[in-house]
């Protein structure tokens, strides 16, 4: 037995309102700004790389290789170098030579205008990179 034109077309709509009532139902992810994965990618995989092995894509423009991220906590004897690699990032205490890396702690201070703000950035961005660290083995 056919249905007539109209009840197939009520069984569509139906069908349409239910996907889009169960695709409501699943919010999408919101981008959280101020994560350290979200900072790291935008300000710092560039020339780190992804996963921080110092492979970005610009980074065969430097005539040093880069320092593999990843590996920071090995090379510190196991310990994650927390104040070290703050100071590094932040870049106003230089630890590294001029030109190597940009001072993030001066331009994200001109960001923000709050030096609150960029602290916390700094400190997300050394908070992702201890939890990308890899084992010997790895």
């Amino acid at each position: 037995m056919a249905l007539p034109q109209s009840a197939g077309v009520l069984l569509i709509l139906a069908a349409l309102v239910g996907l889009s009532l169960a695709t409501s139902q699943e919010s999408p992810q919101k981008q959280d700004y101020n994560s350290g994965e979200y900072l790291y990618r935008t300000h710092c995989a560039s020339c780190h790389g992804q996963t921080g092995r110092g492979d970005g894509p610009a980074a065969s423009t430097f005539q040093k290789p880069l320092s593999d991220l990843a590996t920071l906590s090995s090379r510190a004897g196991g310990q994650f170098p927390r104040a070290e690699v703050t100071r590094a990032i932040d870049g106003r205490q230089k630890t590294h030579t001029p030109g190597d890396m940009p001072a993030w702690g001066r331009v994200l201070q001109s960001l923000e205008r709050d030096e609150r703000v960029a602290q916390q950035r700094i400190e997300a961005v050394v908070t992702y990179l201890e939890s990308i660290q890899r084992k010997n083995d790895e």
